[in-house]
């Protein structure tokens, strides 16, 4: 399996023959698959030294299983028509594969990796002892470096943008493909047609193959290569090595912390109960209403469209009026710090007793990072009980943590531009 045929003839699309009529190889044994690898390395080391890898996902990228892994070899010549393609599913999973991969692409490889969001297939492969050290190009981040103002970035736009070419980077799109296949009993041979899956994933692989030079351009044209290869590719691999180690939490600091602020909460809601003279939910917007504006008639000093505000800043022009504002300001103060940190906090502790938040790169405008599941960028500081919640990140056995910090960055920018 796994060796070349004939494109398949059919009507002539709005996309070229390269990305329509790919010549696709689906090995379904390890051997077929180990065969299939070594010929996608050759042809990249003949070519460009670069291959192009797109992953596909169980479920959220780089914390579910691996489903598949499409190669394409980059495709030196852009009039080139045809350029062949391994889609790797069943095998992907096998100790013999994952060795190839590693020795392709692992320290020592010798094969460069195109890849858009790279983090998330390096985290996937990193526990399973494919450590990508060969990443030539993340088109996610040269994408957003290109542009950082807006919000995601898709493959198929950059495929629009730099190619010109349409392609379906969701659900998969229609399309021919020949299926190369070893001619077992149940295999279609050369002129089975690929599930629109496979199809998709085959597409955004050739995608990936031919947008390196185009990229690089763009990134030279605006000053922005040298910042790319020196700081933010290099970041890559960094920041998915750090989500796979995680961070330790002692899990009983922890619930000691987050007990705690229940309990608070529930005095607290005892105490406005008393105070409004009847029980009400606390976090209902009409009950709170009813409560302070009719109940207690206090002096209304902002409405909305669906009647007189509660919100927090109306709550602190209220202080003064009714001992239950200032009762209702600190339970909604605790109430955040228990479910934002406190649950969510406890959910994302793994098994290993770490969290494996996740990095980004990709987001904020100013080029900072971010982070969610959880974002542990927000872990309050302003406040006694929100400074506990650092008290549960521990260090390793022998290690500290370092707590760092910009001082005054934004302030030392502007006075860098101005001259000041």
């Amino acid at each position: 399996g796994g060796h070349a045929a004939g494109g398949v003839e059919g009507p002539a699309g709005e996309n070229p023959a390269w990305l329509d009529e790919p010549l696709v190889a689906v090995p379904d044994t390890v051997p077929d698959a180990l065969d299939a690898l070594r010929g996608v390395v050759a042809a990249a080391k003949e070519w460009t030294g670069t291959v192009a890898l797109f992953p596909r996902w169980a479920g959220d990228a780089g914390r579910s299983p691996l489903v598949s892994l499409t190669l394409a070899a980059e495709e030196p010549d852009a009039a080139a028509e045809v350029t062949p393609v391994v889609h790797l599913a069943g095998p992907l999973a096998d100790p013999e594969v994952l060795a190839a991969l590693a020795e392709a692409f692992g320290p020592g490889g010798s094969v460069g990796v195109v890849g858009h969001d790279t983090k998330e297939l390096m985290r996937a492969l990193l526990p399973l002892g494919v450590d990508i050290t060969t990443l030539t190009m993340d088109t996610a981040v040269c994408a957003y470096l290109l542009d950082p103002s807006t919000d995601g970035y898709r493959l198929g736009d950059l495929a629009a943008r730099y190619l010109g070419v349409t392609v379906d980077d969701g659900t998969g799109g229609k399309g021919q493909g020949v299926l190369l296949l070893d001619d077992s009993p149940g295999s279609g041979g050369a002129d089975e047609r690929l599930d629109e899956g496979i199809m998709s994933a085959v597409r955004l692989a050739l995608v990936l193959a031919r947008l390196r030079p185009q990229l690089s351009e763009a990134l030279a044209g605006v000053a922005e290569d040298a910042l790319y290869v020196d700081i933010e590719q290099p970041l890559v691999r960094v920041l998915a090595r750090m989500e796979v180690v995680g961070i330790r939490v002692d899990r009983d600091v922890l619930s000691t912390i987050a007990a705690a602020l229940a309990d608070e909460c529930g005095t607290l809601e005892a105490t406005m109960h008393e105070l409004a003279g009847g029980s009400f939910n606390v976090n209902s917007v009409p009950q709170l209403r009813e409560v302070l504006y009719e109940r207690l008639g206090l002096t209304p000093v902002r409405k909305t469209k669906t009647g007189f505000s509660t919100d927090a800043r109306t709550l602190e022009l209220l202080r003064g009026q009714h001992p239950i504002v200032d009762t209702l300001l600190r339970y909604r103060e605790v109430e955040k710090l228990r479910s934002t940190y406190g649950e969510s906090l406890a959910a994302e502790v793994g098994q290993d007793g770490r969290i494996h938040a996740t990095f980004r790169q990709t987001v904020a405008r100013t080029g900072r990072l971010s982070s969610d599941r959880p974002n542990l960028h927000n872990i309050p500081v302003r406040t006694e009980e929100g400074r506990r919640f650092r008290e549960a990140f521990v260090p390793t056995a022998g290690r500290q943590l370092l707590v760092a910090d910009y001082d005054q960055v934004e302030l030392r920018a502007i006075a860098h531009l101005s001259g000041d």
